[in-house]
Order: C-alpha cells, then structure tokens, then sequence
C-alpha cells in the first residue's frame, strides 16, 4: 500500500510540472491600491476568451467582480457563499461563453475541470504556495497553452519566493508596466539603493 500511494504521489508531482511547463508565467509588482487598475489595464491588453482571476476571500471576489463590470467587463463571482445551484449556473454560462471572467476563491483551484480557460491571474499571492500550483493548474490543458499572471504586492515578495523554491524555476518579473512606482522600484531593491547611494557619497 505505501509503495502504490507513493506512486499515486510521484504521478501527480509529475503531473504538475508538465502542467507548469505548457504555462507562460509572469509577476507583477504594484502597489495595493494599484491592483484594481493594473489588473483591468492587463484584461484589456490579454482580451482572454476565458479567465479565471483568483482572489484570497469571498468578499473581495465580490467586490472584484462588481469593480470589473462598472469596467463593461463580464465577469462573475464564484465561491462557496454561492449556493451549488448557482456555481452550477455560473460554470455553465463560463463553460458556454457567456461569461468570459470568473473571478474565485480557492474553491475553484481543485477539482473543477475546465478545459478551456486560457489566462489565470492571481490578485494576490496565496498563503499556501501549493495553491499557487493548483491554481494555474486551472489552464493548459488537453495539449493547450496557458498564460498565469500574478500582480502582488511587495511584502509578498517571500510568498513568491516560496512559490519559486517549489516549483525550482523562476517566474519572471515585469517592471515596465504603467502602474509601477517609485516606492515599489525602492522596496524591491534595497541594496542597489544602499549602493546608489554609497556611490553618491564617493
């Protein structure tokens, strides 16, 4: 029994990585009350046929979501607050085009097939980077490619780390997207400052 389990175990590890590996991946960091804007700037540029945009609570995918439609974007919420009728609703008008956002809790991450979600994008880093695998998990399917985009903050920076360790690549970084800040540049780069400014002094 150990051995079988441990099979079951190495299949699904395996699994994931050739998920990851069909998955063009990318991070964004912004300020907090720059995400709102940043993520909607990144929907219109990607126009997905269909998203999933992760969040870490029921009240923020409210929220959200109600933020994207005032944008004219179709979007709707998806989590456990939600009774099983209305998920069943909403996966039906995702699965059938008529909703092309979905935004969700981790609810969403396991154990909900989908084939054809084309773009993941995490509004925040989850806790557990296990999850950030199970999440992009989501696209890249049946032979498909997939895009996953992260916007987090910059105290979330060893959340990405972890998320890295895990997976042992690196997610690259974009720095030259609209809604970056001087503040952001600084709290990411500390010790090229500290060089800046040592050399200033010289």
């Amino acid at each position: 029994v150990t051995s079988i389990s441990g099979d079951i175990q190495q299949l699904k590890i395996e699994t994931q990585k050739v998920a990851v590996e069909s998955i063009e991946q990318s991070a964004y960091y912004v300020e907090h009350d720059l995400m709102d804007p940043l993520l909607i700037h990144l929907l219109r540029g990607e126009a997905p046929e269909h998203a999933i945009v992760f969040t870490r609570s029921r009240k923020m995918a409210d929220r959200l979501t109600a933020a994207l439609i005032e944008n004219n974007m179709v979007a709707e919420a998806f989590h456990s607050e939600r009774s099983q009728t209305a998920r069943e609703h909403i996966l039906s008008r995702f699965k059938g085009g008529k909703t092309a956002i979905l935004v969700a809790t981790d609810v969403m991450a396991r154990g909900i097939d989908v084939d054809h979600i084309t773009h993941i994008f995490n509004y925040g880093l989850p806790q557990n980077p296990e999850l950030y695998i199970h999440r992009i998990g989501r696209t890249a399917r049946a032979g498909r490619m997939g895009k996953a985009i992260t916007l987090c903050e910059p105290r979330e920076q060893s959340l990405l780390g972890s998320v890295q360790k895990l997976m042992k690549q690196c997610i690259p970084l974009v720095m030259n997207h609209p809604f970056i800040t001087s503040e952001v540049t600084k709290a990411l780069s500390p010790s090229l400052n500290t060089k800046s400014k040592n050399k200033k002094r010289r």
